[in-house]
């Protein structure tokens, strides 16, 4: 056989044996590594306490942690530290951000981006971020709300000319006009009891209508007609022989009056008789 044939055999001898050990090597690595990452994953679910659903061990993972040269000690020391921050940050958020919803969100963004060092400067300015927004939202709100005022104003101006000119239609169709002059107008005299708001709209219902309201009776009214009964009784008994018919007619003249034409009127008839 010749001598290069052989080296070249034992070439190939000496790769398919180092490939071997390369591979058998590899795989011992790798062991150790799925070994240590268990031992990483057990260490932190055994502190990862109250942030048990909030920190991902995922979003935590340091890939130099499988290294050899990276000892367990400082891993835990690493895992350790970044739960500290965790409660020191959540700390700071809950002293700039009070609204209850607006920290909600910025603890959300926090530990969406945990892995991240400059992790609370990113929640900060993500909490800053949706507090300008919520203004901008108020302001368009606010504005919208303005211009739907705007609009209700405009509405009611339109609806309160509208109810005006209605009004004076009503006051004209009602006022007296030369064929009402030839319609006899009556009194009538009557109490009740009202309230201040109930009196104000009586007032404007009668002005619409045209109807013009007299004074009350007063005691001078009513002293009056005393007076006017009294003096036909003096008279009657000043004559002695007067007829009491005539007596009681005249009494009965005045209350007739009074109930057909009311206190006012037989008042005014009074005073003209006297005058």
């Amino acid at each position: 056989m010749p001598f290069e044939k052989q080296c070249n055999e034992l070439v190939e001898l000496v790769k398919e044996a180092s490939s071997c050990v390369d591979v058998q090597v590899k795989n011992f690595e790798q062991q150790i590594k799925d070994e240590k990452l268990k031992e990483i994953m057990k260490f932190f679910t055994e502190n990862v306490g109250e942030y048990k659903d909030l920190i991902n061990f995922d979003g935590i993972y340091n890939e130099r942690w499988l290294n050899v040269t990276y000892k367990m000690e400082q891993i835990e020391k690493d895992i350790m530290h970044i739960f500290a921050k965790t409660k020191t940050d959540l700390g700071v958020i809950d002293t700039q951000f009070t609204d209850e919803n607006i920290n909600k969100q910025v603890k959300m963004s926090y530990f969406n981006n945990i892995s991240d060092t400059n992790v609370l400067t990113l929640a900060i300015l993500e909490g800053n971020k949706i507090i300008e927004n919520n203004k901008k939202i108020e302001e368009l709100r606010q504005k919208e709300q303005d211009s739907q005022n705007v609009s209700k104003n405009d509405e009611k101006m339109t609806t309160c000319t509208q109810n005006q000119g209605e009004v004076a239609q009503k006051i004209t169709n009602n006022a007296p006009n030369s064929e009402n002059f030839n319609e006899e107008l009556l009194t009538i005299d009557f109490t009740i009891k009202v309230t201040r708001t109930q009196m104000e709209e009586l007032k404007r219902f009668l002005t619409t209508n045209g109807i013009t309201p007299i004074r009350g009776i007063s005691n001078d009214d009513v002293e009056l007609i005393v007076n006017k009964i009294e003096e036909e009784i003096q008279e009657f008994r000043e004559e002695c022989d007067g007829d009491l018919r005539g007596l009681l007619y005249s009494v009965h003249k005045i209350l007739n009056q009074i109930s057909d034409k009311g206190v006012k009127e037989t008042v005014k008839i009074i005073k003209g008789i006297q005058e």
